[in-house]
């Protein structure tokens, strides 16, 4: 396990591997969906206590508390859609071609003829480009990555509603492939994005799609007689979709895969699997496509009309490259526990996601602790440590890893009254997020620290006055222990509170400062030894900013933002949004919104991981304010 303790994901991959947790550890609502999953697949006694590591005591146990754990999709019209628990291989031969199988990629797709029998979808199984091996959701051929000792992160399904499936796998080169299958009444819709973020264009991209028959009655003979290709691997029509089909014995049902690109349409006896294999047009950096394909099912006569109607349609779907634009691709609770969760933050800590939130009975309470949460895959969180204070309110909670490589959290403290002071930011220091020291001072009393960052050897916060108006300094320290002070006036416009600081590529400070009052934000730049800033109007109000300079240059700011009098018009207003920052200029474009409706929802968390920009942030819209994660795909 690694040396940060979280739970570990609860499932293992498709080798028969088994947990290492303790019982009390384990996620009981995790542990009961996959009990369920593997009951609906027809697993055995044996095959559970082989995936779980459960004793048959445990197990049974376990699976009477899951009873009443049901598929995602509550519409039975829609086609019965799984990811694949792992565990049981979903080949019936050719083993040896794909030891330890990935469970990760792989969906199981039910026949509407027969409860019992399904197929399995590998979505995708590898991927090709420039003639080199890629991707593969298994071991057999080394991958480019493996040659240079690289292991690929694997990822779970992100199970949605109606049986909705969504997954994202990053190379490290910058490339990021994104999964989706959504069911049907009458297919399985599947799409593959494509997205370039790497230096070099990708040429001849080709990816490999498996169906494999194990499971499904009347299809599964080791054999190819039962398939049916077209006519060439090339559309000789016209259409830009093809297809491949396995039939049943008896000849009368179908089972049909097709895509965009289609390519190479096969088949392997010994699995048995089907194949309808694309490829993605040629990719420049900063671009992206997309394939589309479908599985259906189909009785009777009418076939090949079948065939063609959905070859037609899918037909229609531009597969051209188009410019990478940031779109939000997830955006899930991932705490409600307290009756107001509110301003947090996030950071990546060990392989693991560390967040920091206040928790009170509402944003302006005085009674505000600060939880600690820890997740490995993004979806799963579990609470790891809950720090408090006997005479004070813990307020606006700041993460940070420290050069020393630490994890430093940083909070406000505002003490109450009557006290010698109205407040003190405070600073705790960890090496496993779980175990925390006793609180540090960290500035003068009565000054806000706000969101320290780590640049080279030593870290940086700006601390502004926490009554009234005041000077605006500029800190640093090479722990949490001592911090200096850099500039003791930034010489900014006056009413400087919140401010938000990254660093650029050039090595210059880029700062964006709220403003006391209906005043618009502004933006600082300094060189170092960073003593000598210039600003520039915002033009619009923000709340509680949060900056992070980007592995391609670009700047992304987060934070509530407000239309101000005579101001900048954007496109959404009044909410928080994450939107990029011209340094240069001081523009703000690409505004992605949030429904987080109001400031009382707190300081959001930003962090940009594996192509993607991750958000926490809090609603108070709803029945009581609960803690959402975010995902932007740049």
């Amino acid at each position: 396990m690694r040396s940060l303790n979280v739970r570990p994901t609860l499932i293992p991959t498709l080798a028969l591997a088994v947990w290492t947790l303790h019982a009390e550890d384990r996620d009981q609502e995790e542990l009961s969906y996959w009990l369920s999953n593997m009951a609906r697949h027809g697993y055995t006694t044996t095959e559970m206590q082989s995936v779980t590591g459960l004793d048959a005591t445990g197990l049974e146990k376990s699976t009477f508390e899951s009873i009443g754990a049901t598929h995602a999709s509550s519409d039975d019209t829609i086609i019965e859609v799984w990811p694949y628990p792992g565990g049981r291989h979903p080949r019936s031969g050719f083993l040896e071609g794909a030891i330890d199988p990935w469970r990760e990629t792989k969906f199981s797709v039910f026949l509407p003829w027969d409860p019992n029998s399904y197929v399995v979808v590998d979505l995708p199984e590898a991927l090709w480009d420039d003639g080199k091996l890629q991707f593969l959701a298994h071991t057999h051929i080394p991958t480019v990555w493996q040659e240079k000792g690289v292991e690929l992160k694997r990822r779970e399904w992100r199970r949605h509603a109606n049986g909705r499936l969504t997954n994202r796998f990053y190379l490290p080169d910058g490339r990021v492939i994104r999964a989706e299958v959504s069911p049907t009444a009458a297919f399985v819709d599947m799409k593959l994005h494509f997205k370039n973020r790497s230096s070099r264009a990708i040429r001849g991209g080709r990816v490999q799609i498996c169906v494999m028959l194990k499971g499904a009655a009347e299809f599964n003979a080791q054999t190819n007689n039962n398939k049916q290709f077209p006519p060439t691997g090339e559309s000789s029509d016209g259409l830009t979709t093809n297809f491949t089909a396995v039939h049943s014995v008896d000849g009368n049902r179908s089972i049909v895969t097709l895509w965009t690109r289609m390519v190479k349409p096969w088949a392997n006896s010994r699995c048995p699997c089907i194949h309808a294999d694309p490829k993605f047009p040629d990719v420049e950096p900063g671009e992206e496509a997309t394939l589309h394909g479908r599985l259906f099912f189909h009785e009777g006569p009418g076939l090949d009309e079948a065939i063609r109607q959905h070859r037609m349609e899918l037909s229609r779907e531009s597969t051209a490259p188009r410019t990478i634009e940031p779109r939000i691709v997830s955006n899930e609770v991932i705490w409600d526990r307290a009756h107001h969760n509110g301003a947090s933050a996030l950071v990546r800590f060990h392989d693991a996601w560390v967040c920091a939130l206040r928790e009170g009975k509402g944003d302006v309470s005085e009674d505000g602790v600060i939880r600690i949460l820890t997740s490995t895959d993004d979806r799963r969180w579990q609470p790891h440590a809950l720090l408090d204070s006997s005479n004070a309110d813990l307020r606006d909670p700041k993460l940070a890893v420290t050069p020393s490589g630490q994890l430093m959290l940083s909070a406000q403290s505002a003490l109450r009254q009557p006290a010698p002071v109205r407040s003190q930011t405070l600073a705790w220091r960890s090496a496993d997020a779980g175990v925390w020291s006793a609180p540090l001072p960290i500035g003068s009393p009565n000054e806000h620290l706000w969101d320290p960052i780590v640049h080279g050897d030593r870290q940086f916060v700006v601390g502004y006055s926490a009554i009234g108006r005041g000077l605006t300094n500029l800190y640093t320290a090479l722990d949490a222990r001592s911090y200096n002070v850099v500039t003791a006036d930034l010489s900014g416009p006056a009413d400087l509170s919140e401010t938000a600081i990254t660093f650029l590529a050039d090595g210059r400070a880029l700062c964006v400062a709220r403003r006391l009052g209906p005043r618009t934000a502004h933006i600082g730049y300094s060189l170092a030894p960073y003593n000598d800033w210039v600003w520039k109007d915002l033009m619009v109000q923000i709340g509680s900013p949060r900056l992070v300079a980007l592995s391609d240059g670009h700047v992304a700011l987060a934070g509530h933002f407000q239309q101000a009098p005579g101001g900048r018009k954007l496109a959404a207003i009044n909410s928080l949004a994450v939107a990029w920052l011209d340094p240069e200029s001081g523009k703000i474009t690409r505004f992605l919104p949030f429904p987080s409706t109001d400031a009382s929802s707190g300081s959001p968390g930003l962090v940009e991981h594996e192509g993607a920009l991750w958000v926490t942030y809090a609603r108070s819209d709803l029945d009581h304010a609960r803690l959402f994660l975010g995902c932007i795909e740049i």
